[in-house]
């Protein structure tokens, strides 16, 4: 009797632990795609400022 207890709960022990990694090891795979996404964005609107930049130089030199 005493031996399946301690069986149960080592077992549940276990699965406990490997839940909470796992979790653990979810959130960072979900912080680094976020990190990405994120780089990502920034970089297409840093093109979208420069091009704007570019643009407004050009009808700038129409005009003079």
């Amino acid at each position: 009797m005493e031996k399946t207890i301690s069986n149960y709960i080592r077992k549940h022990t276990i699965m406990i632990a490997m839940i909470v990694v796992g979790g653990f090891i979810l959130l960072g795979a979900g912080e680094y795609c976020l990190y990405r996404n994120q780089m990502k964005l920034n970089r297409m609107i840093s093109e979208g400022f420069m091009q704007l930049k570019e643009r407004k130089t050009e009808i700038e030199s129409l005009f003079e």
